[in-house]
């Protein structure tokens, strides 16, 4: 299998798993709003600022390294599911960390602990 068979396969897998959660979601009628500010996010060491960081960092290696795709790759899977799917930011988690927790969890042997330590999140967030 070619290494973009295989990242086409993960799109894929993503994609059917953040649909399921989305519906999840909305059976729970779970409300969010439109926007996220970093004072919602967490504190100095959030995940959400991690993130910020990792996208603005301009290190291709390092950006691929963490989130397995290019920046460009992240930001078109994350313009696509936004516009296509019902995929929104939630009250404490945008949706930018909601697909590099997915990824995180998905491309590599990591723990439910592992993330939440790594993203500065609760289980709950983990594990939804």
């Amino acid at each position: 299998m070619t290494d973009n068979n295989i990242e086409d396969d993960l799109i894929d897998s993503t994609l059917v798993y953040i649909i399921k959660s989305l519906r999840a979601d909305e059976e729970k009628g779970v409300e969010e709003p439109a926007q996220r500010t970093s004072r919602n996010m967490g504190g100095p060491n959030s995940g959400q600022q991690y993130l910020e960081q990792l996208l603005n960092s301009g290190h291709s290696d390092r950006i691929k390294g963490a989130l397995r795709m290019s920046r460009d790759t992240f930001i078109a899977l994350r313009n696509w599911l936004t516009k296509n799917t019902l995929l929104k930011a939630s009250k404490h988690v945008s949706v930018d960390l909601k697909i590099a927790i997915f990824l995180y969890l998905t491309t590599r042997p990591a723990s439910q602990r592992d993330t939440m330590e790594r993203f500065s999140v609760a289980n709950r967030v983990v594990s939804e």
